[in-house]
């Protein structure tokens, strides 16, 4: 048998039920989650509640994870104290605490029957110590502990005797029966006794309380004699003491009070506690183990220390039991517990789980505790005991402590209480002082922890993280007994407390969150006491929580799923064929509220149709087997149907669909959605229409889905048929090119797809429609889809021709573009028809050319009036046919009753060319457009043969042979002497071009088609040679008879008639055309165009280029200077084809406007072969410049007899004064030097550059050439003028490219070759040259900069070498050169940027080229410094990097430009902005896959801006000298006026800078003299510039007004009524811009120029305007800010009072450029002072508010004399506000009073 020691003193047990309940919580959790997911699955589809929901319900969530985890093992402890009783005789000392700290809220008589209770325990008496902490220091709580001691004398034992259960005398005297009788007679003497003296006890202890009777005035009493409660001695009184050690005495009991002083922290509870608990009772008694109540908490179980000792002495380790928590128990609870005062699921549930980690939390009271754990030591820790300094360091210097402190740690725990322990009560105050734990460890390692208060779950906290456990009691009966709080108040303050010092814990250094990965805390112990210390969180989720059903009810909206809901939810699983039910009763049950969450979740789940592969697609075609699915159909009607008869749900989709941003967000349903929509109603269609443009602009809607849409379902789309050709036809009359091409798409989608005839038909006449309108664009589009189909369904086009034809009807209205599109079409379909055996085809064939040739053939309408618009016409379509049927790739086989294919294109282009022998245009085009052909097509060599038979004729007419490099002999043409001009062959040159011959004699005429016979010649050379023109290599460097050079000097020629000086003209003219078009055709054999020419071939070619370059920019500078002399028309040498809608005729700055209208004809023996001698032609009138036929006129009766008329002169130049003009000009023909540049438009060359030949792009090849030539230095600058010639043309070509809708400059007009070139072809050819460009803008600038001239030798020897005629007076001028290229490359760049970013739909598609062109010009040195600012900085090879690196080049040479000019300089800042406008167009453009670009782009974007913004503001606060602003500021407004809205654009607040300028700067400027010397801190400010800065502030600021109102109206209509800081803001931000308005209008009384008022005038009835749209926000928000609204309309009504005084002056003055602005600005007002009189009418605020007649009044206040009124008594009424301000009740003011 065992032992009875042997035997377990507790047991450990799991809770029963432990499987269920867990998985009871798990699915609870798995609820929660799936709750979870339901609302963020359905978050974007509903509103503020679901996400409140769904907040509070994450919140829910996670708590319960947390108590998951606590509750995951639950344990319970079983003690044995039975077990206990043998060994009673080594129990453990216990020191038993009870505190108190108000004798009010917690009564005397309270703690007495606590202390009684402990008193009274079943454990052996001098084993105990009972000390009770006074806080509130009271003599009435000594008092009664004294007389209580006096009745624990007799109620101790009496408890003891009989085995009373319940120990606390007031609990036990509560029941209304006497207890059981034992059948002894002396219990029920012995129980009166003892209640009598209980009811004593109470009446004495009252007694005491409301008389303040402490019985007799012993010293015992004398220390609270005089004392307050926060600053008295500590009191250590032994009321008790049990001197004889016996078990059957009482256990000591002490009073103690600590010492507190006003300015010495006590740290409440926890300080006491660390007094008494631990310093005190270790002096006295230093037990090793440690009970602490509250003095409202009695012991209910008189063993309770028995099962306490047996957990703290059982366990094998120390470590496992720190403590013993016994849970609370409140025996006097309100019913049903309603302020949750009990805590049972805490203690019961929660605490019950974390016994089972590492034990439950320190709880305040009912806890027994290990002292060891207490001194703040970890478990089984070794501590040096020879080393008392760390003692007296950790826990004060006191001897007596330190010693106990020694025994507790090291003892063997058994010390016995001292014998007198009223001997050390000095020990224990000194202890208990203030100041002893100053400098030590106390609440912080040692004792109960300061900083919260909620000290216990702190404590208990600190002791588990030293990796202690502890454990949970729960005997029966409880283990103590409290007093719950009485009402709400109490709780309230109580729980208040709790959540106070919880939230401390929580963002303490002890954060249960830090604690689990630093200490030994275990991690689920870890989140059991983060569920704890958040207990104060979880009430504003629950609260939320709670309201959220109320706000519902209230607002008609709903956070828990309803029948809608689940129907949603179907939509995924729902069967196909029940689909088309559930859309119906979803469509139908829309309402307000859920309409937007309807159309979300159908957007989302409805799948639809998905395209199919495209092989199996054909092949399911093929075989029949593609059909379509009845259910899909369903599908549509029921959407259809409920659209039709719900018009919150189309609103609803076109507001879904409008606020779709990403491509990636739209489905193939919102197409269809948009298709049902269109067919329902006529109502919506136009809005329809805008969102489907938008969408498809934007790249939401793409090809693919429309698609997916139609592909393999035209059974399915085939009802809506009707819809979607409408759609196509809005498309492809949107003046937007994306749409345009979307609606090409579409067009041809529907053709292939729906393939039954009445279908077709449709398309067709659509598209001829189109054709019909005469947009040009529209046209374009339309003729571009017909090609498409020509060339796909020839054979389907043609039992359709009969709706095709009627685009003949249309071809006098067509440009050439438009016409080779037409003739393409009808081409391909005559080509087809030849081959085709029916005579249908046949037929179709002869209608065409019989159409053509009526339009082509002379004898057709007036013979000997050919009209040029019906020729050109003609020869497109015949050379459109010749290139079909001349295609060397279509064979057909000829029959003898049909011509072949070869026959009809031979017979078609002989006489093609017979008819355009009459007319020089005529055959230019005809050459031109062969030589197109040639290009671009393969035609049969019998083809090719007589074209080139034809231009073989070109020696016969245009050469003339030379002997050694000579002349044969030396005629006179005209009186002219002719010379040899730039002979590159010298004496080896065979042959000479004779223009100065046929420019003199009658055939001038051959001269005008010369470039363009050689153009065919080159062409069919290197079409028969392999692409080499070895064959006519002789004519690159063969010499020019052109007039000899004397006649430009001074004498000679002032002696030349007109007719010889414009004879030279006109050579110069067709020598320079002679020139462009060598460098056209021999650049193609150095550019790489064609690989067959050797590297000295390469070389010779190259220089010679070169030379010829510098001939014609040689030749161009002559012929501007003699038609700058002697002005003369110049004949056009190609047709023009026109390009963004504007024709050249229609241009009214061109010179063709005063172009004879006789143009001659020319004879057959003109071009007739071996002829030289050409007979004299008849003037007679011909088609003018329009194309148009014309009537002789007397004018041109007047040319036929040989006089000048003022026609012939430029439009500055008037009849009247003609000749003295003429005489003035030639007294100073040669005085001065003639400058070689490329001038701006101002010159009188440039007027007519439009009638010259282009030049192609392989001519710029020569930019990058290097110099092989030797030079006298080594100055770049004397090739300039080379360079800038083709830079200024390209910057020309760039202007081609302009967005659509602009108005196109002449020099937009090209050539036929140029206007089929695309914009990617056009960048991929000139992506070479940017280097050059980069390389020739430092020259240039480099040159500015040193500012020296040229070397005058350098350009002579290389003038020379070029073998041009030594002028004496042709010099170069380097700075207007250098500057000019400057410019031209600044402006090109700027092009490419805007072209790039701005025309191109996709980025990515031209990344290369923008790359290429930000590498090229990349800044000399490295990027590092001017990236600085950039976090984090791009990495090099990026394109933001290459951007960075761009931008910082310009910048650097903009701030390098300030200091010798101001057009550079703002050059300069023009291309940064067009740089940093690119950037922001990428950012606009990239999405998807280039988030990632998207976000590095927006990372160097703000400092770009800021770049650019102190750039601009640079410029405007530079001083700029005399020297450097090129004649002043005068004609700089409009470049300020750029400077300046950079500046305000780009600035970090607009509104400020604005605010600052109108009201500060502007101001003193107009009450000055505006001296050009004063600056005002913006030099830029001026007389000359005044209006300009006036302009823009008042533009500029109108934008802001409109950013703001659009604003204010999202948000109002996003978020009604938003915070009322956000309404203060925008009404802050509005004040500035009517400070703004007011301030500029109200200078027009100090400045007195029409222009300004007109501006004013215009402006601001603008900004009244846009006021006016902002007028409902400021009613909603007035009664919350009427004084800041009343003020901002009262400020501006000082701007309308001024407005109307302009008006009524301006009416008076008759100033027209006031009074046509004058009607919409005085509505403005109108409606402006009836909505202030609203808004003050219906808020019925009161305010006052100047009111007024709108009398006519000049600026100085005075009545207009015709405008004023008969009666003076109002007079005083429309006095000036600013003056006399009388206050008139807006509620009460007469009906016609009006604010000014």
């Amino acid at each position: 048998m065992a032992k009875p020691l042997s035997l377990p003193l507790y047991e450990r047990v799991s809770c029963k039920g432990i499987m269920i309940r867990r998985t009871l919580d798990v699915t609870v959790f798995c609820l929660l989650l799936s709750l979870l997911a339901y609302r963020l699955r359905s978050l974007s589809n509903q509103g503020f509640t679901w996400l409140l929901a769904f907040l509070c319900e994450s919140w829910f969530a996670f708590l319960w994870l947390l108590n998951l985890s606590t509750r995951w093992n639950p344990v319970e402890y079983k003690t044995y104290p039975e077990n206990l009783l043998p060994r009673s005789l080594g129990l453990p000392p216990i020191d038993m605490f009870v505190t108190t700290a108000d004798p009010v809220l917690e009564p005397p008589l309270v703690t007495v029957n606590t202390v009684l209770s402990l008193l009274a325990v079943d454990y052996p008496a001098e084993k105990l110590a009972c000390y009770v902490s006074d806080d509130g220091c009271s003599p009435l709580t000594f008092y009664s502990l004294v007389e209580a001691s006096k009745f624990a004398k007799l109620w101790v034992p009496f408890c003891k005797k009989y085995s009373i259960q319940i120990r606390a005398p007031f609990q036990y005297f509560s029941a209304k029966s006497l207890p059981p009788v034992d059948g002894l007679s002396g219990f029920e003497l012995e129980w009166k006794k003892m209640k009598d003296e209980y009811e004593h006890l109470c009446r004495k202890i009252e007694d005491a309380v409301h008389k303040l009777m402490l019985g007799p005035h012993s010293t015992e009493y004398a220390v609270f004699k005089n004392i307050e409660r926060d600053n008295h001695p500590s009191i250590v009184k032994v009321i008790f003491e049990n001197k004889e050690d016996h078990s059957s005495c009482l256990p000591h009991l002490v009073y103690v009070s600590r010492e507190k002083r006003p300015n010495h922290p006590h740290h409440f509870k926890a300080g006491a506690m660390n007094v008494l608990q631990t310093r005190v009772s270790g002096v006295m008694t230093n037990a090793p183990f440690m009970l602490n109540v509250d003095c409202d908490m009695f012991a209910s179980n008189p063993k309770i220390i028995l099962h306490a000792v047996c957990l703290l002495v059982g366990v094998d380790d120390e470590q496992e039991c720190a403590f013993v928590q016994c849970p609370q128990i409140f025996y006097d609870a309100l019913k049903d517990d309603p302020f949750g005062n009990r805590m049972t699921v805490p203690f019961t549930i929660f605490v019950g789980g974390m016994a089972g980690i590492q034990g439950p939390p320190y709880a305040g009271t009912g806890c027994f505790h290990r002292r060891k754990a207490i001194y703040g030591l970890p478990p089984n820790h070794d501590f040096d005991i020879k080393d008392c300094k760390i003692l007296e360091e950790r826990f004060g210097k006191s001897t007596e402590f330190s010693e106990s402190v020694a025994e507790i740690l090291f003892g063997s725990g058994e010390k016995h209480f001292p014998c007198d322990i009223s001997s050390i009560t000095g020990s224990a105050c000194r202890v208990a002082n203030c100041s002893y734990e100053n400098n030590t460890c106390w609440g912080i390692e040692v004792g109960l922890t300061y900083g919260s208060v909620t000290e216990d779950v702190l404590t208990g906290l600190r002791i588990h993280t030293m990796g202690w456990k502890s454990v949970l009691l729960m005997p029966s009966p409880p283990a103590f007994m409290g007093c719950a709080p009485p009402g709400g108040p109490v709780s309230m303050t109580q729980m208040k407390r709790w959540g106070t010092g919880l939230l401390e814990v929580l963002f303490s250094k002890h954060s249960p969150i830090l604690s689990a990965f630093s200490t030994k805390l275990h991690f689920r112990q870890a989140l059991a006491y983060l569920q704890i210390v958040m207990w104060a969180s979880r009430s504003i989720p629950q609260f939320c929580y709670n309201m959220l059903s109320a706000y519902c009810i209230t607002t008609n909206s709903q956070f828990l799923p309803k029948v809608i809901t689940i129907a949603l939810s179907c939509i995924r699983t729902i069967d196909a064929e029940q689909m088309p039910c559930l859309l119906r009763f979803l469509l139908l049950s829309a309402t307000q509220v859920n309409v937007r969450r309807i159309i979300s979740q159908i957007r989302e789940h409805l799948k639809f149709l998905s395209v199919p592969n495209t092989h199996t697609l054909q092949k399911n075609k093929l075989k029949g087997k593609l059909l379509v699915d009845n259910t899909e159909a369903s599908i549509l009607d029921a959407l259809r149907s409920s659209l039709q008869f719900k018009s919150i749900l189309c609103q609803e989709i076109l507001k879904e669909l409008n606020g779709l941003e990403k491509p990636r967000d739209h489905k193939i349903i919102d197409i269809w959605l948009l298709v049902l929509l269109y067919t329902n109603g006529e109502s919506m269609r136009k809005s329809i229409e805008k969102v489907f443009k938008k969408k498809v602009i934007e790249g939401c809607i793409q090809e693919v889905m429309l698609d997916q849409c139609i592909y393999g379902n035209k059974e399915l789309a085939k009802e809506y048929f009707l819809s979607l050709l409408s759609l196509s036809e809005y498309l492809l009359a949107c003046k937007e090119q994306k749409a345009r091409d979307f609606g090409i798409y579409m067009y041809t989608l529907l053709f292939e797809e729906f393939a039954d005839t009445y279908s077709r038909q449709e398309v067709l006449g659509a598209l001829v429609t189109h054709v019909g309108s005469g947009v040009k664009s529209e046209v374009s589009s339309a003729l571009q889809v017909m090609a498409s189909l020509a060339t796909k369904h020839a054979q389907e086009l043609i039992p359709l021709s009969s709706h095709i034809n009627g685009i003949l009807d249309y071809l006098e209205g067509l440009t050439v573009e438009n016409l080779h599109k037409v003739y393409e079409v009808f081409s391909h379909m005559a080509l087809l028809a030849r081959s085709s055996s029916d005579c249908f085809g046949s037929s179709i064939a002869n209608e065409l050319l019989i159409i053509v040739q009526k339009q082509h053939h002379p004898a057709i309408g007036q013979v000997s009036h050919p009209d040029l618009k019906y020729k050109k016409m003609g020869l497109i379509g015949i050379l459109k046919i010749v290139s079909c049927l001349g295609d060397a790739s279509n064979v057909t086989l000829s029959s003898p009753f049909q011509k072949s294919n070869t026959e009809e294109a031979l017979e078609l282009l002989e006489t093609s060319l017979e008819s355009c022998k009459q007319l020089c245009l005529s055959l230019i085009f005809f050459y031109d457009e062969l030589t197109a052909i040639l290009e671009s097509r393969t035609l049969h060599t019998v083809i090719v043969d007589w074209i080139g038979k034809h231009v073989g004729e070109f020696e016969s007419i245009f050469l003339s042979d030379l002997d050694g490099g000579q002349l044969p002999s030396r005629n006179s043409y005209c009186g002219l002497e002719g010379e040899l001009w730039m002979n590159l062959d010298g004496e080896i040159s065979p042959i000479c071009l004779n223009i100065l011959p046929l420019a003199s004699s009658s055939q001038s005429a051959c001269l005008q088609f010369l470039p363009a016979n050689f153009h065919l010649l080159s062409a069919v050379e290197r079409l028969t040679n392999q692409g080499s023109l070895g064959g006519i290599d002789a004519l690159l460097g063969c010499p020019l008879l052109l007039p000899s050079s004397k006649y430009y000097s001074e004498a000679e020629w002032l002696s030349l008639t007109g007719k010889q000086k414009q004879i030279i003209s006109l050579c110069l003219y067709y020598a320079v055309n002679w020139l462009r078009e060598l460098l056209n055709a021999f650049c193609t054999q150095v550019a790489g165009r064609f690989e067959f020419t050797s590297q000295s071939t390469k070389e010779d070619i190259t220089l010679k280029l070169l030379k010829r370059l510098r001939n014609l920019v040689f030749l161009e500078s002559l012929l501007n200077h003699s038609i700058r002399m002697c002005p003369v028309v110049l004949p056009q040498l190609h047709l023009q084809v026109e390009h963004c809608g504007s024709t050249l005729i229609n241009q009214p700055n061109h010179v063709g406007n005063m172009e004879k209208k006789n143009e001659p004809k020319m004879t057959h023996e003109c071009t007739s072969p071996n002829k030289r001698k050409h007979k004299k032609i008849a003037k007679t009138s011909t088609p003018g410049t329009d194309g148009k036929l014309h009537q002789p006129t007397l004018m041109d009766v007047l040319r036929k007899a040989g006089v000048e008329t003022s026609q012939e002169m430029t439009n500055e130049v008037s009849s009247k004064e003609r000749t003295s003009a003429s005489v003035d000009r030639q007294s100073h023909v040669f005085n001065e030097s003639v400058l070689i540049e490329v001038s701006p438009p101002a010159q009188a060359l440039e007027s007519q550059k439009f009638r010259f030949r282009p030049l192609l792009l392989e001519c710029f090849s020569i930019l990058t050439f290097s110099k092989n030539h030797d030079s006298c230095c080594s100055d770049p600058v004397a090739e300039l003028p080379l360079y800038l010639y083709l830079i200024h043309d390209l910057h020309c070509k760039l202007d081609y490219f302009a967005a659509p809708g602009k108005q196109c400059s002449s020099r937009s007009l090209s050539s036929v070759a140029f206007t089929r070139m695309t914009l990617d072809e056009f960048l991929s050819k000139i992506r070479p040259l940017f280097p050059s460009l980069k390389r020739n803008l430092d020259i240039a600038f480099c040159s500015l900069k040193e500012g020296n001239e040229t070397c005058q030798e350098h350009w002579n020897i290389q003038s020379a070498a070029a073998h041009n005629p030594d002028i004496i007076n042709l010099v170069p001028s380097k700075s207007s050169i250098s500057t000019m290229v400057y410019k031209e490359v600044l402006h090109s760049f700027s092009k490419f940027f805007l072209e790039q970013m701005l025309n191109l739909p996709e980025v990515q598609r031209n990344k290369s080229v923008l790359s290429d062109l930000l590498e090229a010009f990349q800044p000399n040195e490295t990027l590092d410094a001017g990236a600085s600012d950039v976090q984090p900085c791009p990495s090099p090879g990026t394109i933001e990097y290459s951007y960075l690196g761009a931008c910082s080049f310009v910048e650097s040479i903009l701030h390098a430009a300030c200091s010798f000019s101001f057009i550079l300089a703002s050059e300069a800042l023009f291309t940064l902005e067009s740089a940093v406008t690119s950037v922001l167009n990428v950012v606009d453009k990239l999405e998807g896959d280039d988030v990632n670009i998207q976000s590095r782009f927006n990372q160097i974007l703000p400092f770009l801006r800021g770049k650019l913004g102190s750039s601009a503001q640079k410029l405007l606060k530079h001083k700029w000298d005399d020297e450097n602003l090129e004649n002043g500021w005068k004609n700089k407004g409009e470049i300020v006026q750029k400077i300046l809205r950079i500046h305000l654009e780009y600035t970090e607040s607009t509104a400020d800078l604005l605010d600052e300028l109108a009201c500060t700067i502007l101001p003193q400027v107009s009450c000055t003299t505006m001296a050009e010397d004063e600056d005002y801190g913006y030099p830029t400010l001026c007389s000359a510039t005044f209006l300009s800065w006036y302009h823009v502030l008042f533009e500029v600021n109108l934008t802001v007004l409109d950013k703001l109102v659009k604003e204010v109206v999202h948000l109002e209509k996003c978020r009604p009524g938003f915070q009322p800081e956000n309404v203060h803001t925008h009404l802050i931000k509005m004040q500035k811009n009517v400070n703004v308005v007011v301030a500029l209008v109200n200078m027009c009384r100090t400045y007195d120029k029409v222009t300004l008022h007109a501006m004013a005038v215009k402006y601001g009835g603008k900004f009244i305007d846009s006021f006016l749209k902002a007028f409902d926000f400021l009613q909603v928000h007035f009664q919350m800010h009427n004084e800041v609204i009343i003020l901002l309309v009262k400020e501006l009504q000082k701007a309308t009072r001024t407005i109307q005084t302009l008006c009524s002056e301006a009416k008076g003055l008759k100033q027209t450029a006031i009074t046509g602005k004058i009607p919409a600005t005085k509505r403005s007002l109108e409606r402006f002072l009836f909505r202030v009189k609203a808004l003050l009418h219906t808020t019925s605020s009161g305010c006052t508010f100047w009111m007024g007649n709108l009398k006519h009044k000049d600026l100085r206040g005075q009545v207009v004399s015709s405008q004023a009124y008969v009666d003076d008594r109002n007079d005083s009424i429309d006095q000036d506000p600013e003056d006399v301000d009388p206050p008139v009740i807006v509620a009460t003011a007469s009906g016609n009073s009006e604010t000014d």
